[in-house]
């Protein structure tokens, strides 16, 4: 782990890169709106681990490699849209 990103800014960074529309919806699962998530690197970075952030390049790296084999998605296979079963219905 290197960096620690919220959805909303993950989803700002690729829709620059891909010049997507964000659709803002509720969220359906019962949880706080913000979370806050305390991680550290200190140890990978002691034994000289080099991150590379998204901003840096990887995010780009990554829409790049998905562009460039695009023609082997089975689309049928990915929906375009998430979907919450809460725990009512399981």
């Amino acid at each position: 782990m290197t960096e620690i990103h919220r959805i909303r800014d993950l989803a700002n960074m690729i829709a620059d890169l891909s010049e997507a529309e964000i659709v803002h919806i509720d969220n359906p699962r019962r949880e706080a709106a913000e979370n806050v998530f305390r991680a550290s690197n200190k140890t990978l970075l002691s034994l000289d681990m080099e991150p590379i952030s998204l901003s840096d390049g990887l995010a780009g790296e990554i829409m790049e490699t998905a562009k460039r084999f695009a023609d082997r998605a089975e689309l049928s296979k990915i929906p375009c849209t998430s979907f919450w079963i809460g725990r009512e219905n399981l």
